[in-house]
């Protein structure tokens, strides 16, 4: 005989229990006071200045590009926060892969966007570009972070591969609690890049010897870091959940921005009756 305790218990048929649909009209705006103070926090008003200014009038994506690589140098150091952390139950481990994760994806994100701009004809051959040119293969030495080869072959072709002074990841690859991490991004970024006519130039292989982003001045990664403290921080309230938040909302906030631009780029095209780089665009910000 079949104990009653193991019948299947019947589903209630009480509807109170589920909860009912959220209405946007529900949802009420944050006070100025807490937008003040979330702006505050994370520096935003410095983070929005670096996003926002023209540093090259004829570049048609910079707008949409540069805080996405921003946001991509924000997560470089979020890797060094969180492999710094000397709390015994962060696990590294974890975080790894997560952050693997997400880079991984702006990557990806990243070279999309570069080769848009290589397709869109108004904006083909605008990116700034560093100058990569050599005389019988030798290199100015004021090119610290730069490489030269001869290509094999008869040819007397010369390739000068130089790599971002300034961002982290170069500097992660030679850490050794992140050389396995920052290898990987750099062999993605070569991976993903490989169908646009230049390479991001942060350390990757560039077998293809392309020419390089000028992602420092792109970027600005040493006036980017130097908002890695928020407002807690300087009133000596410094610890790694603050800096592990900062740094999660900075990296949001960046591409936030990029929707933004896309979000314009959409209405734009539409505006123009093309359809099909608008379909492109709505594809690439559902993924954003």
């Amino acid at each position: 005989m079949v104990s009653s305790a193991n019948k299947s218990p019947k589903i209630s048929a009480n509807t109170k229990s589920v909860p009912p649909p959220i209405r946007i009209s529900d949802i009420s705006p944050a006070s100025s006071s807490s937008c003040s103070a979330y702006e505050q926090y994370i520096r935003y008003s410095q983070l929005s200045k670096l996003q926002t200014c023209k540093d090259f009038p004829n570049w048609k994506n910079e707008t949409i590009l540069k805080p996405a690589l921003q946001g991509l140098e924000i997560s470089f150091r979020f890797i060094s926060i969180v492999l710094s952390d000397p709390r015994p139950y962060a696990n590294h481990r974890e975080w790894k892969r997560r952050l693997e994760s997400l880079t991984t994806h702006q990557i990806e994100l990243i070279a999309i966007l570069c080769e848009d701009g290589e397709n869109d004809s108004e904006s083909r051959g605008t990116a700034p570009i560093v100058d990569l040119s050599t005389s019988n293969g030798m290199l100015a030495r004021d090119g610290s972070m730069a490489e030269v080869w001869k290509l094999p072959g008869e040819s007397e072709t010369h390739v000068v591969n130089k790599t971002s002074e300034a961002s982290l990841l170069p500097r992660l690859a030679t850490w050794k609690k992140s050389e396995d991490i920052a290898s990987k991004i750099m062999f993605s970024i070569e991976c993903e890049m490989r169908r646009c006519s230049y390479t991001l130039g942060l350390g990757e292989p560039n077998l293809s010897g392309k020419p390089n982003l000028n992602y420092d001045r792109i970027c600005k990664p040493s006036e980017l870091h130097s908002l890695k403290t928020s407002s807690f921080e300087q009133t000596k309230l410094n610890n790694y959940e603050n800096q592990t938040l900062v740094t999660i909302h900075q990296i949001l906030e960046s591409w936030i921005q990029t929707s933004k631009g896309i979000l314009k780029r959409i209405g734009d095209r539409i505006e123009d009756g093309d359809y099909d780089q608008a379909s492109s665009d709505c594809w690439l910000l559902e993924r954003i």
